[in-house]
């Protein structure tokens, strides 16, 4: 017996596989729950819930597995034997919610820091020396190749006045 946090879609109606549920409620269920097979199902990681339920016609909520657990190997999908409905939760606390599951699960290497990295990367002095070469510029800035898009004939046939 544990407890899992978890995230499970039903229809508008909070119908599932024609079992209705109601938010509050604890359903207990006899014998052992398989993964896909038997079960109250229900996702860890809040964004599974839109492969089984759309986003379109569904309504979701926060749930508990509070019995027997059983986790599938292709996604969060969790199966369990007792399960307690809490609070409805729309589409953009489903993604709070993911970016929370993601983070609490992200492993920090020790010594590393991301923002340094991305500085270090973009503020090398060789790279932007090649963006900053003064040839480079003197291509684009060349009187001659600007002269031709300035003449005044080229521009006429554009701004031909009617």
């Amino acid at each position: 017996m544990s407890k899992i946090k978890g995230y499970k879609g039903f229809n508008k109606d909070m119908k599932c596989r024609d079992f209705k549920y109601k938010e509050g409620e604890t359903y207990i269920m006899d014998g052992k729950p398989k993964a896909c097979n038997n079960g109250f199902h229900f996702c860890e990681y809040p964004l599974d819930c839109f492969s089984y339920y759309s986003p379109y016609n569904s309504v979701y909520h926060e749930v508990e597995g509070l019995g027997d657990i059983d986790k599938d190997t292709d996604d969060s999908k969790v199966a369990t034997n007792k399960i307690k409905i809490g609070a409805e939760i729309t589409i953009a606390g489903l993604v709070k919610a993911s970016i929370d599951y993601t983070s609490k699960r992200a492993k920090k290497v020790k010594g590393s820091s991301v923002r340094k990295r991305f500085r270090s990367k973009f503020s090398n002095r060789r790279l932007w020396s090649k963006f900053s070469n003064r040839r480079l510029w003197s291509k684009f800035s060349n009187r001659k190749l600007w002269s031709k898009f300035s003449n005044r004939k080229l521009w006429s046939k554009f701004s031909n006045r009617i």
